[in-house]
């Protein structure tokens, strides 16, 4: 496994619910080896009525080239409704999906931050 933290900034987000808010998706599928991610968790680092970001799914999701939702946005409470600072932990893993030669496989995975917006 490896664990990433992402810092997630904006002050004009959407001010309701918003699902998908940070995605995952990787460039080009894997030959052998299937991308997996897990939200660990999310630390707000603003003021307490800033929104913040949840999990969209319990546990592993396999991280798809069409894209996978890691964090919906919930929103605050008072005028930090649409603003976000804090921090974005994701745990990643690798599992073989079938037996594969010798050697590495490399890919570029991207994580994007929608507004809503």
């Amino acid at each position: 496994t490896h664990t990433v933290t992402y810092r997630v900034q904006a002050n004009n987000a959407n001010s309701g619910d918003f699902r998908a808010a940070v995605s995952v998706h990787l460039r080009e599928p894997f030959n052998y080896t299937q991308l997996e991610a897990d939200v660990a968790g999310y630390r707000n680092l603003g003021p307490s009525g800033f929104a913040t970001l949840a999990e969209s799914q319990a546990g592993f999701q396999t991280v798809e080239a069409a894209g996978t939702s890691l964090a919906d946005k919930r929103p605050g409470q008072g005028p930090g409704t649409h603003c976000l600072d804090g921090e974005l932990t994701v745990v990643y893993r690798a599992r073989l999906k079938s037996d594969a030669p010798e050697g590495t496989e490399t890919g570029s995975v991207i994580v994007t931050f929608h507004d809503g917006n």
